[in-house]
């Protein structure tokens, strides 16, 4: 009994599996589900002008696969599928008792689910005819790649079409500097070569800078002479042997010394000639001599004032030339310094242009270079950034059967 027992503990399983087997054999048709996978790359395609990559938070992916997996299912994509002509000669289409539900009935049936822990999405349609689930998945597969390439493409365009409008608007700011730059060096700088580094302002000013410096220390040399001989008498005066040659070479001090020397001859000769006694000419002729002595001292003394009064008047005649060059130095320095500050700010003005020249030149030469890869992107087909991993392939077992087999492996082997 425990025998019989035991056997109809095992045949009574037996007995559920076949009759549900044959429930959905012959009551519920058995259908075959063929399996494609589309690898999402990137939500954030590397931009031409971008070094490395993009670095993309997994919330943000798993989120872009989401979008992914609802533009599979998009209607617009399963519309572009069913007129297919591989779609329309499989049995799946050509056996449907309503077209008009065809499209609904592959939104249903269409199993659109993110393998867990990557960012593959799993797409997977059943048919009954096993020919047919593969050319269908391949297909939505197929028209699902192509909008998402367009739909990148577009957006690639209308970026392009932002850049040509941008690279223009540079190129006009570009020539517009260029202008104003050939205006400003033709109109606005006074001095020729100072764009190249030739000063000859700034050259002009340090060499006045240097003459008015020597010209102030003469001019206080030529000043304390001045103040000395204002300060001094004629007789406190040392005459040179120059100015002493000059005062005694002085016509009317020779002629002077010329009487006093024929005096002395005739005194000379008087005391040669008369008596002891003396002689009334001898005191005669040495009074006029006395009288001559005073008078060229006097004389003697007024040459030395006169020498003393061009002596000062020489003194004061250079401070006060010194004085007058000074200033007029000082004021060619003044504008010196002021043509210096003009060019200056000329030289600002025009360093800003160029500056701005650069700047734009640069810019027009980064837009141009990251046109020159969208083009080559857009050409490139290189805008689309998903891929199908593989073909569907044919089915070899059904739904029930790859189930059924999924159950009785052992535990060891499931995953």
């Amino acid at each position: 009994m425990r025998g019989i027992g035991l056997g109809w503990g095992l045949f009574v399983p037996y007995l559920i599996g076949v009759g549900i087997f044959a429930y959905f054999w012959f009551i519920a048709p058995p259908s075959y589900r063929a399996s494609a996978v589309v690898r999402v790359e990137s939500s954030f395609p590397k931009r031409p002008m971008e070094i490395g990559e993009t670095m993309i938070h997994v919330e943000l992916m798993d989120r872009f696969v989401d979008d992914q997996i609802q533009l599979i299912q998009d209607e617009s994509v399963l519309r572009e599928a069913l007129p297919s002509s591989v779609v329309r000669e499989t049995s799946w289409y050509l056996n449907h008792p309503d077209k008009k539900l065809m499209l609904l009935e592959l939104q249903q049936d269409l199993d659109v689910n993110q393998i867990p822990g990557s960012n593959c999405v799993l797409i997977t349609f059943p048919t009954k005819n096993r020919l047919d689930a593969p050319k269908i998945v391949n297909t939505v597969v197929e028209k699902y790649i192509r909008k998402v390439e367009n739909m990148s493409r577009d957006q690639y365009s209308s970026e392009l079409t932002d850049y040509r409008r941008r690279e223009e608007k540079i190129s006009l700011e570009l020539e517009k500097i260029r202008r104003l730059k050939q205006d400003f060096l033709r109109t606005e700088m006074s001095t020729s070569g100072v764009t190249a580094g030739i000063n000859v302002v700034g050259e002009t000013w340090r060499t006045l800078a240097q003459e008015v410096t020597q010209l102030e220390a003469e001019k206080l040399q030529y000043k304390a002479a001045y103040e000395n001989l204002v300060g001094i008498s004629a007789l406190e005066i040392a005459t040179s042997p120059r100015m002493g040659s000059m005062i005694k070479q002085d016509p009317q001090v020779t002629k002077l010394r010329d009487i006093m020397f024929d005096l002395e001859i005739q005194i000379e000769l008087e005391k040669a000639t008369s008596l002891p006694a003396g002689s009334p000419t001898v005191e005669k002729l040495t009074a006029r001599r006395d009288a001559l002595e005073i008078m060229i001292a006097e004389m003697t003394a007024r040459k030395r004032k006169e020498v003393r009064d061009y002596q000062l008047n020489s003194a004061h005649t250079l401070f006060l030339n010194a004085v007058q060059a000074e200033l007029q130095l000082r004021k060619r320095m003044e504008e010196a310094e002021c043509q210096q500050r003009d060019l200056d700010r000329q030289l600002e003005q025009f360093r800003n242009l160029e500056e701005e020249q650069l700047m734009f030149e640069r810019q027009l030469d980064d837009v141009r270079k990251y046109i020159n890869q969208l083009l080559l992107v857009i050409k490139d087909r290189g805008t689309v950034h998903v891929r199908q991993i593989g073909q569907a392939q044919v089915p070899l077992v059904t739904e029930i059967w790859f189930v059924w087999l999924i159950t009785r492996r052992p535990r060891s082997a499931r995953v």
